[in-house]
């Protein structure tokens, strides 16, 4: 661990350590907030910023500090550290777009998710007529990642089902057919039986379990 002063000047003499501050830190601020851009690594402007008081900022205390001088610096660091960051909606690589931190706070957000979210929309309308919202479609490929694939939630399921039961043809034998169909959730039945006349357009026969 280190802080600043080591950081920047090693075993230097922290000459203009104030003016160095503002220039590394207006240098990072024009490329997160002015440009928007995220880190690829954590530790590669470290990396970058290592002993740079040394090499590139060692006259900066005998310099008149006016906005000509102090901008010229502020490119030049931002020159050094610019290609650790990476904008935000570049879609070139999924793996270095910080999708690991956002990741992390999903997956705590869905432990907590309250009862509240069960139901989710989808790509069907709720107006009651169950209309397949295609305009949607393009409006997730917008912001859809280069390699990254969609694939059809409907096929997929439906194909590995098919799979699955001519695997195991006892199944059949253990399938009903009789025309009755008997829902269970874990939640509400009644919340569950709403939502589902939605798509139904029929009540349902349904009944609430506990796992």
């Amino acid at each position: 661990n280190q802080n600043f002063k080591m950081l920047i000047f090693k075993d230097a003499k922290a000459s203009g350590a104030v003016r160095t501050f503002q220039i590394i830190f207006l240098s990072l601020y024009d490329l997160i907030i002015n440009e928007g851009r995220s880190l690829v690594k954590l530790d590669s402007p470290v990396k970058d910023l290592d002993g740079i008081g040394k090499r590139h900022l060692k006259d900066i205390s005998g310099r008149e500090w006016n906005a000509k001088y102090r901008t010229e610096k502020i490119k030049a660091i931002r020159g050094i550290i610019e290609r650790d960051f990476d904008r935000k909606d570049s879609g070139e690589d999924v793996s270095t777009e910080n999708w690991v931190s956002q990741l992390e706070n999903l997956l705590s957000l869905s432990i907590t998710e309250g009862g509240q979210y069960d139901f989710k929309q989808g790509f069907y309308s709720l107006d009651g007529k169950g209309k397949f919202e295609t305009s949607l479609i393009d409006k997730i490929l917008k912001y859809t990642p280069r390699g990254v694939k969609i694939i059809p939630q409907g096929e997929y399921v439906a194909n590995s089902l098919k799979s699955y039961l001519a695997r195991h043809t006892d199944m059949d034998s253990m399938c009903t057919k009789n025309g009755l169909c008997h829902y269970l959730t874990t939640e509400s039945s009644e919340k569950f039986r709403s939502s589902a006349k939605l798509f139904l357009h029929e009540d349902i026969d349904v009944s609430t379990i506990v796992l």
